[in-house]
């Protein structure tokens, strides 16, 4: 493998900054809980959104399982 594939690899698993707008009240919200947690806004966010995706996928997850039990009846 070239060191140009493996750096571009590489560049595919570095965390990467996104830029958002919030409204007023969600900055304050996610500021606050952030501030109680002890943990940057940064860090908090980005929980908050692998955590909701997770959530969604197992939801996902148990609609197909769900939807193949019921085709087997």
């Amino acid at each position: 493998m070239n060191e140009e594939t493996e750096f571009a690899k590489q560049q595919h698993r570095q965390p990467r900054r996104i830029s958002i707008t919030l409204s007023f009240h969600v900055s304050e919200a996610l500021l606050n809980r952030s501030l109680e947690e002890g943990r940057s806004l940064s860090n908090l966010c980005a929980y908050l959104i692998e955590e909701a995706l997770i959530e969604q996928a197992q939801k996902e997850w148990q609609m197909k399982w769900v939807n193949k039990q019921e085709e087997r009846r």
